[in-house]
């Protein structure tokens, strides 16, 4: 049986230590600029029930879905102030 790590791939032979360097060196960067991204992003998502005004603490540009909502406060916008006030219902 073929070690599938060290089988030929276009004719090269691609050894253990060639992919652990381009993860190393390529992947593991891109990975970690992703992660970063998304972490920024996932801190303006919010949901749960309730208004969330007086109660939600979030930066000015986050959204929040209503579980508990109907339309006309389904979605609400943290549009000013500082910790969990400065909330508009939007959808």
């Amino acid at each position: 049986m073929v070690d599938p790590i060290n089988r030929k791939l276009s004719s090269r032979a691609v050894l253990k230590s060639d992919m652990e360097e381009f993860v190393n060196r390529e992947l593991t960067p891109v990975v970690e600029r992703i992660r970063i991204a998304l972490s920024g992003m996932l801190g303006l998502l919010k949901s749960g029930e309730g208004d969330p005004e007086g109660v939600v603490t979030a930066s000015v540009g986050a959204l929040y879905q209503r579980t508990d909502g109907a339309p006309g406060n389904l979605v609400y916008s943290k549009q000013s102030g500082d910790g969990a006030t400065g909330w508009v219902a939007v959808l």
